[in-house]
């Protein structure tokens, strides 16, 4: 994934980021084994210290907060994966810094679970997250 360019979407200036497949596709015979193509971009923005990502549905959700405390909580960005009416919660579990490359920055911590109805439950998942603010390192 890398940012690629600034772009206005629902009229909010966002940064876009694409995500790109370096692979092989098997039994793929018409354009080549081997390929690099854009698989998908994400659109972001920021705003006092919150990162959001549009979704799915043209609105943007929260993707993390880095002003959260623990066990605050927002609900996981819509996706292809989680459309559906009742999304997860993302609980924040740790909040607190770390130095790289000489920078004092920002870590949040978080964790979500969800179980996929059915009777019995058919399966729950936990998903642990560590985000990192970051710092742009301009060429001079």
């Amino acid at each position: 994934m890398s940012y690629t360019a600034n772009t206005t979407i629902i009229g909010t200036p966002c940064k876009r980021c694409d995500v790109i497949f370096v692979g092989t596709r098997l039994f793929e015979t018409l354009v080549g084994f081997d390929l690099t193509e854009l698989f998908k971009s994400y659109y972001t923005y920021s705003n006092n210290n919150a990162i959001f990502l549009r979704n799915e549905v043209n609105a943007f959700d929260t993707l993390v907060n880095f002003n959260a405390f623990v066990g605050d909580k927002w609900l996981k960005p819509r996706s292809a994966d989680t459309r559906c009416v009742k999304r997860p919660f993302i609980t924040v579990t740790v909040n607190g810094h770390v130095i790289i490359n000489g920078f004092y920055l920002k870590t949040v911590k978080t964790i979500n679970s969800f179980t996929v109805s059915g009777d019995p439950p058919l399966f729950t998942y936990a998903e642990l997250n560590t985000f990192v603010e970051c710092v742009l390192f301009l060429d001079t």
